[in-house]
């Protein structure tokens, strides 16, 4: 009898643990469909009007300024050139560190919200609202370096502007003087 005791608690425990990552996996797959699907930002301002008024997930690079209004901001987003307008609350802002701009990357930023084709509360812009935002990566400063064709030619230029500039002023004085 013991023996068979033994058997049974073994099936018993196992059919637990089988039970237990089932409920586990079930989970995940729900909480994996609960989600808002992610979209590139070219295809969402692409296809606006099939997207209007969903709950979407968007990843890109801040740029620009964060542009403080009120309680909430403004904050563009970059993906494979094409930028969206984001609006923070004040909280969701103070997260973002970085900015991308000449010298700069910023930081990555995924966003869940509301994709807005024409948006009511904004004079009818094509913008995001933002109900939750993650940072992915932080951003960082570049470091940019000077090519020397680069600097010939700008120097080269503006020796040809000043020449320009100097002969359009000695036919302005001559006609003057006729």
């Amino acid at each position: 009898m013991p023996a068979s005791r033994s058997w049974i608690r073994r099936g018993m425990a196992m059919l637990l643990c089988v039970a237990l990552v089932s409920a586990t996996a079930a989970q995940a797959a729900r909480t994996e469909g609960d989600a808002p699907p992610s979209f590139p930002i070219a295809q969402l301002v692409a296809r606006a009007k099939e997207y209007d008024g969903k709950i979407l997930t968007v990843e890109g690079e801040a740029i620009g300024d964060l542009m403080e209004r009120g309680n909430h901001a403004w904050v563009n987003l970059l993906e494979d050139g094409v930028a969206i307008g984001v609006w923070l609350t004040e909280e969701q802002a103070s997260q973002i560190h970085e900015l991308g701009r000449y010298g700069n990357s910023g930081d990555l930023i995924q966003v869940r919200g509301t994709f807005h084709r024409a948006c009511p509360d904004h004079g009818g812009d094509l913008d995001m609202h933002a109900a939750a935002i993650q940072i992915l990566r932080r951003g960082s400063k570049k470091t940019v370096e000077a090519k020397p064709g680069r600097l010939a030619a700008g120097i080269g230029l503006c020796i040809l502007g000043g020449l320009l500039a100097l002969i359009w002023r000695r036919r302005e004085r001559k006609t003057a003087g006729s």
